[in-house]
């Protein structure tokens, strides 16, 4: 089975990631794009250095 990491970030908290979401859903329910799914959401600045749950996020991938 397909393992799928999906990432949402917006810069406030007056920001949500439903766009972002909603996107994802439309992508997903296509043929062919299912799959086990992680997701991380972060509440950053797009030019904050650190951006902690897609840094986990990658260091699982690199773990695989």
């Amino acid at each position: 089975m397909k393992r799928i990491a999906v990432y949402y970030r917006v810069s406030t908290k007056k920001q949500d990631h439903e766009i972002q979401e909603a996107a994802f859903r439309d992508w997903y329910q296509q043929p062919g794009n299912g799959g086990r799914v992680y997701i991380y959401r972060d509440t950053v600045s797009g030019n904050a250095k650190r951006r902690p749950n897609f840094d986990l996020m990658m260091d699982l991938v690199r773990a695989r």
